[in-house]
């Protein structure tokens, strides 16, 4: 079930890029947390328990399909939704769709259905 105010974490490793999710994600009643990297990421999954993750493909460290498929492989994240979001080549998207990710989202063009993508993802989570 999800929480009152759902929790989402971000990893992507441009900061501008982290603060206008997070502003978009916190003006739509979301609780956001950030990450620049992989590691860090990890790090924030091992006290936290978000609804939703949204990771970029193309980041530092392990990248984002290693990324998704280290996420799929711990305790309590299998079911957990993740958002790919990404300016990714199309030959990618199978890629990350192969790792485990929920949905693929293109920026910056679909970041202006971000808040309702997400939240359509934490209902169909919290109903299964």
């Amino acid at each position: 079930m999800a929480k009152e105010q759902p929790i989402i974490l971000i990893v992507d490793d441009e900061p501008s890029l982290r603060r206008l999710l997070r502003e978009i994600l916190s003006e739509a009643g979301f609780q956001v947390i950030t990450a620049s990297d992989t590691t860090t990421a990890l790090d924030l999954l091992a006290v936290n328990q978000p609804d939703l993750i949204i990771a970029d493909l193309m980041l530092p460290q392990a990248g984002g399909a290693v990324f998704i498929q280290q996420v799929r492989s711990l305790r309590g994240f299998k079911e957990t939704p993740i958002m790919v979001l990404s300016g990714f080549s199309a030959g990618l998207g199978p890629t990350a769709k192969a790792a485990g990710a929920t949905v693929i989202l293109r920026k910056p063009d679909d970041i202006s259905n971000l808040a309702e993508v997400a939240r359509q993802l934490i209902d169909q989570s919290a109903s299964q």
